[in-house]
């Protein structure tokens, strides 16, 4: 269990004031639970090349950004576990897409598939709400012998565009021989994201961000000064934000 020593917390105008410390962690919903909440990014097509087959279960699109739920199926899908995916609307260039988070993963080594949700991003033009979007998805299989790359390709037909809130913060956090400068949170259903520039001398610090309630959300993975988090309930209008140090038992104060 964890320990109930006060943390630092940090007050945020208009989303979030001070919370108790967590109690618990938020129990994840599965991605299926999530994009149940969004008729619109139900997509379920399906597309083969030679021995390899791509369910597009979900897609949820933002701007510059898209969350995709699929499932790879193949003889050995081993061999199909790097993607390359590439981005087409009506407005921009095909734009590489570049994996921010992997959200969810689940591999079933007996059925030879594996099932993710994954956050990717991409630079160039915005996406519009009228847009059509083409992707196109490449397995780059590093230990092949020829030069044939297998893809797929997904057409959706003007997909509902979300929105993240944004709340800036840029406020400094000190904790004993630590430094942190907090920028910003992002609220998506899908996820929640923290930017800060981490200036940590001990890698076993980190972050903790409550509902109001004291609930944890669950950490999902970082990149660069990018924390992520599963998406915070729909109806919190309160949200705190701690600088954490982890013991070696994974407890942390």
């Amino acid at each position: 269990m964890r320990k109930k020593d006060t943390v630092l917390l940090l007050l945020l105008a208009v989303i979030c004031v001070g919370c108790s410390p967590a109690k618990d962690v938020q129990k994840s919903e599965t991605s299926e639970d999530i994009f149940a909440q969004y008729p619109k990014t139900v997509i379920e097509q399906e597309e083969s090349t030679g021995n390899v087959t791509v369910q597009l279960h979900h897609a949820a699109f933002e701007a510059e950004r898209m969350v995709l739920d699929y499932t790879v199926k193949a003889d050995s899908v081993e061999d199909y576990r790097y993607l390359e995916i590439y981005l087409t609307s009506d407005e921009n260039n095909s734009a590489v897409c570049s994996l921010d988070c992997n959200l969810n993963y689940e591999y079933e080594e007996e059925q030879d598939t594996y099932h993710v949700t994954e956050l990717y991003e991409w630079s160039g033009e915005k996406l519009q709400e009228k847009d059509h979007v083409n992707l196109e998805m490449y397995f780059m299989n590093m230990e092949a012998t020829d030069s044939t790359v297998p893809s797929v390709s997904f057409e959706i037909k003007q997909p509902e565009l979300f929105e993240p809130k944004q709340v800036d913060i840029a406020v400094k956090l000190s904790y004993k021989d630590t430094e942190t400068t907090v920028q910003k949170l992002e609220l998506s259903p899908f996820y929640t994201r923290l930017q800060a520039e981490a200036a940590f001398s001990d890698e076993s610090y980190s972050y903790e961000i409550t509902d109001e309630t004291g609930t944890a959300a669950g950490f999902l993975g970082g990149n660069d000064n990018n924390f992520y988090y599963q998406g915070l309930p729909a109806d919190c209008k309160k949200a705190g934000i701690a600088v954490i140090q982890y013991d070696q038992d994974a407890a942390y104060n």
